[in-house]
């Protein structure tokens, strides 16, 4: 297992596991479905699509920033689940994933372009949202483009479309 994950290209997998041992040897890693929506990526060129928290009645999402507030960040176990009612957790669709695997691919081809809205929006992301999260001079863990493209409203809630 180890010896696949050090000579693979990329690595696609959840935030815990073999996936974990892909930063070791610098292999860039596609985490889809993170319920601890604050830990991403660690490793360099490595992307991500974190899970949705939405509410159990009504379907409306909360926010990241709000989510943030209500420390729901660093959600792992089943018995921490206590913590986000009246909210579940909603899976990446299999079209995001299959989004964000190629969107690696195409960064890893260097044949990955993005728009200048895309551009702008990454840069939002970086200046409003990870700036009070991260350390800025760590790593930039990041979310996939087209992924963050369609869920803006989640980082950015009152970002007029």
């Amino acid at each position: 297992d180890i010896y696949l994950v050090a000579h693979a290209r990329f690595v696609l997998g959840s935030s815990s596991g073999i996936t974990n041992t892909a930063w070791i040897f610098n292999v860039p890693t596609v985490i889809v479905g993170c319920a601890a929506f604050l830990e991403m990526p660690l490793g360099q060129g490595s992307i991500n699509i974190p899970k949705r928290i939405k509410k159990k009645e009504s379907g409306e999402y909360l926010s990241y920033a709000a989510a943030y507030q209500k420390k729901l960040g660093y959600i792992y176990a089943p018995w921490e689940m206590e913590k986000i009612k009246p909210y579940i957790f909603e899976e990446p669709s299999p079209t995001e994933i299959c989004g964000v695997v190629k969107e690696m691919l195409a960064r890893l081809n260097n044949s990955w372009q993005q728009n200048s809205d895309q551009t702008q929006l990454l840069q939002d992301y970086f200046q409003y949202y990870y700036q009070i999260i991260y350390d800025p001079t760590s790593f930039e863990p990041l979310p996939g483009t087209l992924w963050l493209q369609e869920n803006c409203r989640l980082y950015f809630p009152d970002r007029e479309e």
